[in-house]
């Protein structure tokens, strides 16, 4: 008996310690809260236009932490968007939002790179937002 319980002490040191560094595992899932505004050139909100959002650790396009798929912005051209990540509490550095990532001919399209301190945290369930993102797009045509 003695035994058993020295491997299940190992085994929860050992999932602790797998936690405590950013390195991926399935129950260290965190999340981080952006609220993205899409704008046109004269300063009115882009309605309806996919959003979406990649973060990074350090250098944008290097070490890939989280991120959501599109989501459409709302009248006021804001998407409040939860972002994951399975990496342990962390903090990235860089953001990248992409509007219309499908190109639709239809809608304007951006990608922007944002210097940020994105805080990823263990889903709790506190309200919490992380980063504001003001993009601003130029409308097809113009």
């Amino acid at each position: 008996m003695k035994g058993l319980a020295r491997i299940g002490s190992i085994a929860l040191f050992a999932f602790a310690s797998s936690c405590a560094d950013p390195v991926g595992c399935d129950v260290c899932r965190t999340t981080a809260i952006a609220n993205v505004f899409v704008r046109d050139s004269a300063d009115l909100p882009v309605v309806g236009v996919p959003v979406e959002l990649r973060t990074y650790l350090q250098v944008c396009g290097l070490d890939l932490r989280g991120g959501e798929g599109a989501m459409v912005t709302g009248a006021d051209g804001h998407r409040r968007i939860l972002m994951s990540s399975l990496y342990s509490p962390h903090t990235a550095r860089c953001v990248v939002v992409t509007v219309n990532p499908e190109s639709d001919p239809a809608q304007p399209s951006a990608r922007a790179e944002f210097p940020a301190n994105v805080q990823f945290r263990a889903e709790d369930g506190s309200p919490r937002d992380s980063v504001r993102l003001d993009v601003v797009v130029s409308r097809n045509g113009n």
